[in-house]
């Protein structure tokens, strides 16, 4: 008796040279009524450099915001930044902002982005997210304490899954051109992409 024999199936090979700009939020982190958009690799949890582009793209963002709230947060319940000798000893040098949010977080208020709390922590590290609200003013004698007054953007990053979130009332095309351009730079072109029903429910 002879049996056909299958040819075995071709090993998966990741697309390691696109990545998604959803319109919409792909993962439902947002919570939000206000236009999200969710950056994401092409294929799930494969490429390795997809952390830096993400951290990448959000600081080119808000490089030009002359007020941004950097809010870096554990991963876990229980976790503190400031346990982590990297983040702390930044920290101990640079004034925190008090909003009246968890102490386990570092906080801090910067002209475009704190590119010093972002480079104080490991991005491909699920051990860590990290909000930022860019803000192109503040009403006229307001301070940031308390709660944050509506942001223009927020930006959210995340690890496992890795992806940024774009919270904006505002046309993404600008922001989208600049995500584009540091995609270049990684050597990977920006597809932009309606949200696929399965994410939707």
């Amino acid at each position: 008796m002879f049996f056909k024999k299958r040819p075995a199936p071709a090993p998966f090979k990741p697309d390691l040279t696109r990545v998604r700009l959803y319109n919409g939020d792909y993962y439902g982190l947002s919570g939000d009524t206000v236009p999200t958009y969710t950056l994401c690799e092409w294929d799930e949890d494969w490429d390795p450099v997809f952390p830096e582009l993400a951290m990448d793209c959000a600081l080119a963002i808000l490089d030009d915001f002359p007020v941004v709230v950097n809010c870096l947060y554990p991963g876990f319940v229980g976790g503190d930044v400031h346990d982590e000798e990297e983040i702390a000893k930044y920290l101990r040098n640079i004034r925190e902002l008090d909003l009246g949010l968890l102490s386990n977080s570092g906080i801090t208020l910067t002209h475009g982005p704190d590119r010093g709390l972002v480079a104080s922590f490991d991005h491909d590290d699920d051990w860590f997210q990290m909000f930022f609200y860019g803000y192109r003013q503040l009403p006229a004698g307001s301070t940031l304490s308390g709660t944050p007054f509506v942001p223009d953007v927020r930006l959210y990053f995340k690890h496992l899954h890795t992806c940024l979130t774009i919270t904006t009332a505002n046309s993404i095309d600008i922001f989208a051109e600049k995500i584009r351009e540091v995609c270049k730079k990684y050597g990977k072109t920006l597809v932009v992409q309606e949200l696929p029903s399965k994410a939707k429910d």
